[in-house]
């Protein structure tokens, strides 16, 4: 169609969550680190637990737990 009409157009598809980015796919990583420890019994019912566990799993991808009053915090410094 470009060619025939001589149209010039293009397609932007933005979506979160289908795994475009590098932290898309480090996401990706640490959710089956974890996923897999669960089916092999380990509980985690937390944003701690998940941590801990990605933690104890990955030496290579550093992970921390931010919790909301610090994300509060900062929103307001930042206002």
């Amino acid at each position: 169609m470009m060619n025939t009409m001589d149209i010039d157009f293009s397609w932007n598809y933005f979506a979160s969550a289908h795994g475009k980015g590098v932290v898309d796919g480090v996401g990706g990583i640490l959710k089956r680190l974890v996923w897999l420890e669960i089916m092999a019994g380990k509980q985690c019912s937390s944003a701690d637990g998940f941590v801990k566990i990605c933690r104890e799993k990955s030496q290579t991808i550093s992970t921390i737990l931010v919790r909301q009053a610090q994300l509060d915090v900062t929103k307001l410094t930042l206002e």
